[in-house]
């Protein structure tokens, strides 16, 4: 039986014992996991290395990590799961023991938004408003901070850079949360990172 092995990250000592013990109990007919490692916090470059000697599957549970970081990852082939539901990292992990993931289906753009405004930021969190240029902007989901350079990169068709990621804990309208907006309206994010600056014209990718 095949044994997907998992090194797991969670924002606090509480939900990481909790997301462990459902992460440990994940069995299928292509397999099982086993919790190689886990941690209280976001990401680290010590993660990386960890996952890549023991050909293992980063998982968090509401943590961060930065686009450098996420960048490194990828060339390693290092495969991540992150997210603020527990129910969307059992049901992705699931889907790998089964065999039913590819590279292609992997991630999934939601949406582009435009920042116009900062109303709150710091070093774990940030207000933002602006507009929804495409797809929609919806809770629960993660994103990429972009912005524009004088030399457009070349791995990407808009010619933006990654400067970092995060998830977006909920999106508003004046007082009022929505689960999601469309495109061509304008609202307000709650938005958590690691270290972020977010300034006016830059835009938000969001992705699952």
């Amino acid at each position: 039986m095949h044994v997907l092995k998992l090194i797991v990250k969670a924002e606090s000592h509480g939900t990481l014992e909790a997301v462990t013990a459902e992460l440990s109990k994940i069995k299928t007919e292509g397999g099982m996991t086993k919790v190689i490692h886990q941690g209280v916090g976001d990401f680290t470059e010590g993660d990386l290395m960890l996952a890549s000697a023991g050909q293992a599957l980063l998982v968090g549970f509401s943590v961060n990590m930065p686009g450098s970081m996420e960048r490194k990852a990828e060339q390693m082939g290092i495969r991540m799961l992150n997210s603020e539901i527990i129910y969307v990292l059992t049901e992705g992990i699931e889907d790998i023991l089964l065999g039913k993931t590819t590279d292609e289906d992997a991630e999934v753009i939601v949406g582009m938004f435009s920042i116009k405004a900062v109303f709150a930021s710091n070093k774990k969190m940030a207000v933002i408003g602006g507009d929804v240029i495409d797809g929609m902007a919806k809770k629960k989901v993660k994103f990429r901070l972009l912005e524009e350079r004088e030399e457009p990169n070349t791995e990407r068709e808009d010619g933006k850079y990654v400067v970092g990621t995060g998830n977006i804990e909920s999106v508003q309208i004046g007082q009022k949360e929505q689960t999601e907006v469309g495109m061509g309206a304008e609202c307000g994010m709650r938005v958590l990172h690691s270290g972020l600056t977010f300034n006016i014209g830059d835009k938000v990718e969001l992705f699952q």
